[in-house]
């Protein structure tokens, strides 16, 4: 499978339901497989590609609003932006086990992705992007992953 992956490899590919996007789903809405990339004015580029198959929610309560609506970029979102007031929520954190939808099996709630960049960096450098990475998940998702897994 490896080798056939290689042979398939390509500057263009699917994003959404697609690879490691295939059925992917989030609490409440489909998850899938997303992409990023930033040039740097000094020079430099950062990538990101990441599978969300969460067990949590990207939306806010029952709203529409999306956690990462401060973040997003050309209406990602569907452009609502960030809730003027935050709607009031029970305490409650529903997920897909809350929500009866959940599959227990093994590896079927994993959000997982890689950051990738063109530039030199040291061992701390590195690590301090692994960790916004990270931090990128608790922003666009509730609950966020835990680093040990669920």
């Amino acid at each position: 499978m490896g080798i056939e992956a290689v042979d398939n490899a390509g500057d263009d590919f699917e994003l959404g339901s697609a690879g490691a996007g295939f059925g992917a789903t989030t609490a409440d809405l489909k998850g899938g497989l997303g992409s990023a990339s930033l040039s740097l004015p000094r020079g430099g580029t950062v990538g990101a590609l990441i599978a969300v198959n969460a067990l949590g929610r990207p939306t806010i309560g029952d709203t529409p609003y999306f956690w990462a609506a401060p973040s997003e970029q050309n209406g990602e979102f569907g452009g609502l932006g960030w809730p003027a007031e935050m709607p009031g929520m029970d305490r409650t954190v529903q997920t897909k086990f809350t929500l009866g939808t959940i599959d227990l099996s093994p590896n079927t709630n994993t959000t997982i992705g890689i950051v990738a960049t063109d530039l030199i960096l040291t061992k701390s450098e590195a690590k301090r992007i692994a960790t916004a990475a990270h931090d990128g998940y608790a922003r666009a998702l509730w609950p966020a992953p835990h680093p040990n897994g669920w």
